[in-house]
């Protein structure tokens, strides 16, 4: 299922809500488009195990309704796991994300050297960092700034490989990827394993809204 592509994730989701007759809200124009909107794309090769998708209905059915149409109409691996009524007044899902969560996994390093790494990094106070993507204009950044819960993963006798966790920062201002991450701790490693488990969301309050405006509570 990693090597599913956003595009394929997106039309999933689109012939599943139609068959199970969902009354979906399509764009006006030469080819309306369904309107599905995910807080993020997953990148290809990672596991979501707590995506976000907003679908913008065009008539109101109950979330009861909701969910006996669409139960039958997913798959195991690309299943729903919960389902919100949210208000229309709420603004675009993307722009409400502020940090995503990761599990991250290099088979490759044993518990020791993942828990050494992660101190070196915790004892530094500030760390440089230039990201370059493509043909895109380089990032330069603090990644201490924008790295908050690095630790290891709890273990068990039952996990073969260790894992770490970290919450990077995803707002409209800078994304970090977590192979930024993999790359601060070990700059050379071969297989990476990568798991999103979720987003942190921005608060919405008439305070907050006012902070970002002015600079000040008024």
């Amino acid at each position: 299922m990693r090597f599913i592509s956003h595009l394929d994730v997106l039309r999933y989701w689109e012939r599943s809500l139609k068959r199970a007759e969902i009354p979906i809200k399509y764009s006006e124009g030469f080819t309306p488009h369904p309107k599905l909107t995910f807080a993020a794309p997953l990148p290809l090769g990672f596991i979501g195990e707590n995506e976000l998708l907003d679908v913008l209905l065009k008539e109101d059915i109950t979330l009861k309704d909701f969910t006996e149409r669409i139960q039958n109409q997913s798959l195991l691996d690309l299943d729903y796991i919960s389902l919100f009524e949210v208000g229309m007044s709420l603004p675009p899902l993307p722009t409400l994300v502020k940090r995503a969560n990761y599990r991250i996994c290099i088979p490759s390093k044993t518990r020791q050297e993942i828990q050494s790494a992660i101190d070196f990094f915790s004892e530094k106070k500030s760390i440089p960092w230039k990201e370059i993507r493509d043909n895109r204009k380089p990032k330069e950044y603090d990644l201490k700034q924008v790295v908050s819960n690095l630790r290891l993963s709890d273990f068990s006798s039952d996990v073969e490989e260790p894992e770490f966790q970290v919450s990077l920062e995803a707002s409209s201002d800078l994304t970090v990827r977590p192979e930024q991450i993999v790359n601060a701790l070990f700059p050379v490693v071969e297989e990476v394993k990568y798991c999103r488990t979720g987003f942190v969301l921005d608060e919405l309050s008439t305070a907050n809204r006012i902070w970002k405006q002015k600079g000040r509570y008024l």
